[in-house]
């Protein structure tokens, strides 16, 4: 074998119902929780795992609403980590700072600083309002029927 994958391989997750996504979601927030927990007066680096946790969990939450309108796994993936989402904002009633925080997520490619760029740390968002956004969204992902 070359290391090259079967060209018929499936996504991950190609089957996976909103539900599902949704029970991830839950899970990697509460992961975030308890680790930002642990890692508290800790410097950036110490919680650079806990913010992961926390904007994959953000992300989901997106996948599951768009799961949930109609998208296929490979529309999710074409996304490329962005946090925004108009409709799933209006559905969910987010705040004009919860809003403007999943945008600056996008724009400044936070995701993808706290895996790779130990160098950018300073540029991330606080972790007060990243806790802040996660909460806003589990809490009133509540308003979505999705079935768990």
């Amino acid at each position: 074998m070359d290391g090259t994958p079967p060209t018929q391989m499936a996504y991950p997750g190609d089957q996976a119902t909103p539900g599902q996504i949704l029970a991830l979601a839950r899970a990697y927030a509460k992961s975030a929780e308890n680790l930002f927990a642990e890692t508290a007066g800790k410097p950036a680096s110490s919680k650079a795992p806990a913010r992961f946790l926390a904007l994959h969990s953000i992300e989901l939450f997106v996948h599951a609403y768009l799961r949930y309108r109609g998208a296929c796994i490979g529309d999710l993936r074409g996304r490329g980590h962005c946090f925004w989402h108009d409709e799933f904002a209006t559905v969910l009633e987010l705040d004009k700072k919860t809003r403007e925080h999943l945008h600056a997520l996008s724009d400044q490619r936070e995701y993808l600083i706290c895996r790779y760029g130990p160098d950018q740390f300073d540029r991330l968002s606080s972790q007060s309002r990243i806790t802040a956004t996660l909460k806003a969204i589990q809490e009133k992902s509540a308003r979505i029927p999705f079935t768990v």
